[in-house]
This record gives C-alpha cells, structure tokens and sequence, in this order.
C-alpha cells in the first residue's frame, strides 16, 4: 500500500436554486471531455469514477422536494501515473472547477483526503 491523495467533488446539472430538477445533460461525455482538456493543459489525466446522487438541504433555501440532482466525482492519484501529488491536486481541481463553469454552477463542494492506495494490476492470480 502506499500512501496517495483522493478527490470528492460535488456538482450539480441544474443552474440556480428553485428548480424542478430538468436539466439534460450527458455529464459523463462533458467530464470525459473536461478531463482530456484539462491533460492538455497539464500534462494529467484525472481518471474519475463518476455516479448521480441527490444532494439534500433545506426547500426554503431552494432544494426540490426529494432532493436536488447532482453527480459525484471521485478520484485517487495514482503514483504510477501522477508521481506528483501537489501537480494532480491541481489538475484534479483545475477539472471540477470547469465543470462548474460548464455547468453554470454557482457553488460546487470539493474535499481532498489523504488514502491508502493498492494498485492491483496483472493477471489474477490462481
């Protein structure tokens, strides 16, 4: 194992408070296309896990009934591929920060945690 960073961000589809959750977008394609900018920019491919959620607070601060649509982005540094911490952070953040703008996000929540890393790669074994 060996010790890396992780990212988890938060964004939503729906631009402003207030809404009925009708936003279409296809936001794996957008965060795909983000990460490929954000390597040509950088020089780092921030490899993403990415799923919906709903993100949950008060509806007289504007939250739908059920919750707001919103997606989770995860992401570890792999050492292997990003030796340097500090210059995937960046990276990590230069790409949730454009997909906010691209998703006309007034706020967006990210977190940056230290983890335990073990890249199992080769063929099982038997």
């Amino acid at each position: 194992m060996v010790k890396t960073v992780t990212m988890h961000a938060n964004i939503g589809v729906n631009r402003g408070y207030f809404h009925h959750n009708g936003a279409d977008c296809d936001f794996y394609t957008m965060l795909q296309q983000a990460a490929d900018e954000v390597q040509r920019r950088t020089g780092i491919y921030v490899s993403c896990i990415a799923y919906k959620s709903k993100t949950i607070y008060r509806t007289d601060w504007g939250c739908p009934a059920g919750g707001e649509d919103t997606y989770n982005i995860e992401s570890t540094a792999i050492p292997l591929f990003a030796p340097d911490a500090v210059e995937w952070k960046k990276a990590a953040r230069e790409l949730v920060l454009l997909m906010k703008e691209k998703l006309r996000q007034s706020v967006v929540t990210m977190q940056f945690f230290t983890s335990e890393l073990e890249y199992m790669d080769g063929e099982p074994a038997e």
